[in-house]
């Protein structure tokens, strides 16, 4: 049985850019609701103080992962026009692919990984998606 991988980030937002982050994170919803109907859940969020974007997303295993990198790279690639990379905070839980590991490592990202799944499960929504 493949194991989940679930990936949790937070950004700070660059000054003035928040109305256009917004934008953003909701073309990019849309683009991966389209394309990667794999994926279990794909989630934005903003702090109260509006400062830090956060990003869940849930995949079904790792090749759901290299397929998401593939469908947003554009994304990716101008990512640190909108927040800061740089005082991000990443956390992975299961076991990536190797492109995920090599585009942090080649972009000096500190990441937190919880590869050793200890128990649990995932349940299928049946509800439409929230949003």
């Amino acid at each position: 049985m493949t194991q989940p991988f679930i990936f949790v980030a937070s950004y700070p937002v660059k000054p003035n850019m928040l109305e256009k982050i917004q934008d953003r994170c909701r073309s990019v919803a849309a683009l991966v609701q389209s394309n990667e109907p794999q994926l279990l859940a794909f989630h934005f969020y903003l702090d109260e103080a509006r400062g830090r974007l956060g990003v869940i997303q849930v995949h079904p295993d790792a090749a759901s992962v290299e397929r998401h990198l593939t469908v947003i790279a554009e994304h990716l690639a101008a990512a640190s026009d909108w927040f800061d990379l740089e005082g991000g905070e990443e956390h992975w839980f299961g076991t990536p692919p190797d492109d995920l590991t090599r585009y942090a490592v080649e972009h000096g990202e500190t990441v937190d990984a919880f590869a050793v799944h200890v128990a649990g499960f995932t349940r299928s929504l049946t509800a439409s998606p929230v949003g």
